[in-house]
Order: structure tokens, then sequence, then C-alpha cells
């Protein structure tokens, strides 16, 4: 995870025993989204212009506030 902020207004989450730790998203949505967006041209050379398109439709996948607002709405 990564963020940024000022020292003081940064918290330290650490998952104790116990905690239920929720991942909603993978490192697979983020890399494909990532790299369509940076490096749409290799990949169209290696894969095809419809590879890029679709991998680049994953782009917006990435957001997580959707998975966010659920989980604030159950509670706890």
């Amino acid at each position: 995870m990564f963020g940024l902020g000022k020292k003081k207004e940064l918290i330290n989450p650490r998952a104790r025993v116990g905690d239920v730790i929720i991942i909603s998203k993978g490192p697979a949505i983020e890399t494909t989204g990532l790299m369509s967006a940076y490096f749409p041209d290799f990949l169209e050379v290696k894969f095809g212009k419809s590879f890029v398109k679709r991998a680049q439709d994953v782009f917006y996948q990435m957001s997580t506030v959707k998975d966010a607002a659920i989980a604030a709405s159950v509670g706890e």
C-alpha cells in the first residue's frame, strides 16, 4: 500500500491477530491498468490494438471507492 500526506496526519495501520483483512483488488488489475496506460505502443506491437483497448478498460477497475463504501455500510 502507498499513500502521501503530512507526517502528523499519517496513520500506520498494522494487522493484528484477530483482525479481519479485506482485499478487494489484485496486483494483476493494477499492473494491467497501469502498464496499458504508460506503455500502450509497446503492448500494441507485442499483442495488438484490441488487447491494449481491453487492458486499458481494466484501468478503471483499480478504484477501491465502491469497495470501501460497501465495507463501510456493513459496519465494524
